[in-house]
């Protein structure tokens, strides 16, 4: 079956979304480009990982990745992952060193930083022995003038240890679950949740439409295929109306961006699918009844 063009659009749309929400830092990617500094990529369960042994019982610091022009659109994000590790000495972190250029020409760059010296979640300290475990170095450079021109991504162990570190994902406006739009009022939901609410939708209503054409298609269902067509139509005006509320509000982009694709594809589509739907019915019963008729004209002979 053909798969159809507003499914591809739908599709695309999600995929770009989803893209912005996430940048991924693949290790073996990185080695292939010459960015890796330190350690070893090795794999692991299926995955790529960077390895790093400190036999050294002195601190010091690994330079992990470093991200020129980061490719975020705000100015609140963070650099997630996960992390493992074995008898390491001291309180040892990651950090993310943020640049900006300066307040004036001429003027050095200024540079902050975020680091995980935290007793627990995300931004726990490395210390000691642990299996996987998520971290995060999160950043709200709202103050600053303008986006960061530079990230830094560093690991500092405090002495002798064995640290595996996964992908890494940079997430755009992501600092916090309770992100927020441009008034400063709390986001519906964070740009993680955005995505994976979008690409589900997208992908559950492509192949609900495209059921139902198939449906339409050889007369069957009849009932299912134009009330879920009305059902459809009714979400996508919920939809765009959802959509708009959050714009008048000031949410920002993720949130009000995928409401307004599936009700611009919803009710783009879905009335002309369903007056299409309608005629092909039609003209199965139509057919069907020129067979019954041409059934009692031959019984009649």
């Amino acid at each position: 079956m053909k798969t159809p063009n507003w499914l591809k659009i739908a599709v695309a749309g999600f995929t770009c979304w989803m893209a912005n929400a996430e940048t991924n830092y693949d290790w073996s990617d990185l080695a292939r480009a010459g960015r890796i500094e330190n350690g070893e990529v090795i794999s692991e369960g299926g995955r790529n990982v960077l390895r790093i042994v400190n036999t050294n019982a002195a601190p010091k610091q690994f330079p992990l990745l470093k991200i020129e022009n980061p490719p975020i659109g705000g100015k609140v994000y963070a650099i997630r992952g996960e992390i493992q590790y074995k008898n390491v000495a001291g309180q040892s972190y990651l950090e993310m060193w943020n640049s900006f250029p300066g307040t004036a020409p001429g003027a050095p760059e200024q540079k902050y930083f975020t680091r995980t010296l935290g007793s627990n979640g995300e931004m726990a300290v490395i210390s000691g022995s642990s299996g996987w475990r998520e971290f995060a170095l999160p950043f709200d450079g709202r103050a600053a003038p303008s986006k960061p021109t530079r990230l830094e991504v560093n690991l500092v162990m405090a002495g002798a240890g064995t640290v595996k570190i996964g992908a890494l994902q940079l997430e755009d406006l992501t600092a916090s679950t309770f992100a927020t739009g441009s008034d400063g009022k709390p986001a519906w939901w964070s740009n993680r949740a955005g995505g994976l609410i979008g690409g589900a939708a997208g992908a559950i209503l492509g192949c609900l439409a495209s059921a139902l054409t198939w449906c339409a298609s050889k007369g069957k269902a009849r009932d299912f295929v134009l009330v879920t067509s009305k059902i459809m139509i009714g979400l996508g005006v919920f939809a765009l109306a959802l959509a708009l509320a959050a714009v008048s509000i000031h949410q920002p982009f993720w949130v009000w961006y995928g409401p307004a694709l599936v009700g611009i594809l919803l009710l783009a589509i879905l009335p002309g699918r369903y007056r299409i739907y309608q005629k092909q019915y039609a003209e199965v019963e139509l057919r069907r009844m020129q067979a019954v008729d041409l059934g009692k004209v031959s019984a009649g002979n």
